[in-house]
């Protein structure tokens, strides 16, 4: 296969388009030799295969990329890197029916009793709005992970509620431009106490609003940990990710997340992450602190520290 006539169409995960003509690259440092490339903000002007590029080129480390599809992780194997598989991402395509499902419809119906969506526009006002609904959502007083989404509102990015007609929030969906062609969710986030179908309403709606748009997709985010045909290698790198997935499953509930997104019935695409020369075990070790993961993990082996 020529890569050339194969350059990715998309972004890795959470790196956002915005207005400039620059790139923004947030680099995590990981040891003295190697530093991840986490979020990043890309002009909507410049396609994915010269972002890469330029990251070949200018990056004065051994550098890790998060959050890489297939056709990335081709075109970055091309470059001479590496990759090891961690999980999948849930997309939607616009003009398929993603809320056919009869289970679904009575979740969508239940919830669509509880208010309306709106869009939020970007200030500062609305910005502190969310960083407070943040700390009364389910999960806002546990250790919160790091570096892997955008997780505050920020400009460039779009940000949908569903308001009471008291104008109190129940749900918050934030999204991201990664392409041309792709949406992506940046922060999934539900009031503790709201009511069962909200979430699903709110998507459900939000799906209708960006349909007309021009995107052919919408993707929910990644869900870690989940198996593919290649985790069953024994002793391979994906499945002692696999394996430490479900050792943490207690503190991170990923099969929880798999079982919310798949109620869309979306295409489910293998994400990987991605370094040069290859992805070594000690870095993922690394990594995984960086991410804040066990800080959460210890939060939920001792709960009355916290």
């Amino acid at each position: 296969m020529d890569y050339i006539l194969n350059k990715p169409k998309s972004l890795p995960l959470s790196w956002i388009r915005h207005e400039n003509n620059t790139f923004d690259f947030t680099n995590v440092p990981i040891n003295k030799n190697c530093e991840w490339i986490s979020l990043a903000k890309v002009s909507k002007q410049t396609t994915p295969h010269i972002v890469l590029d330029y990251i070949e080129k200018h990056s004065g480390k051994f550098s890790i990329l998060r959050g890489c599809n297939s056709d990335i992780r081709q075109y970055l194997k091309s470059k001479g890197f590496g990759s090891v598989y961690i999980g999948k991402e849930a997309v939607l395509e616009f003009g398929k029916d993603h809320f056919e499902k009869k289970s679904l419809k009575k979740l969508i119906k239940r919830g669509s009793k509880y208010g309306k969506v709106i869009e939020l526009p970007y200030n500062e006002e609305n910005r502190n709005k969310i960083e407070k609904f943040k700390k009364i959502s389910a999960h806002g007083n546990e250790p919160q992970l790091k570096f892997l989404y955008f997780s505050s509102f920020v400009p460039n990015t779009r940000m949908f509620v569903l308001t009471t007609e008291e104008n109190s929030w129940l749900a918050a969906v934030q999204i991201s431009v990664n392409s041309n062609e792709k949406l992506h969710t940046e922060l999934l986030l539900r009031k503790k106490d709201a009511p069962v179908g909200v979430m699903e309403f709110l998507i459900s709606e939000i799906f209708r609003k960006l349909e007309n748009e021009g995107f052919k997709e919408w993707s929910l985010g990644e869900v870690p940990f989940l198996k593919n045909k290649n985790s069953a290698k024994p002793f391979s790198k994906s499945a002692f990710v696999t394996l430490a997935g479900r050792m943490l499953k207690f503190a991170y509930n990923y099969e929880g997340l798999y079982f919310f997104k798949n109620k869309f019935n979306p295409r489910w695409d293998d994400v990987y992450v991605c370094a040069r020369p290859k992805v070594k075990l000690s870095t993922l070790f690394l990594f995984v602190l960086k991410i804040n993961l066990h800080k959460l993990v210890f939060s939920k082996i001792f709960p009355s520290i916290n």
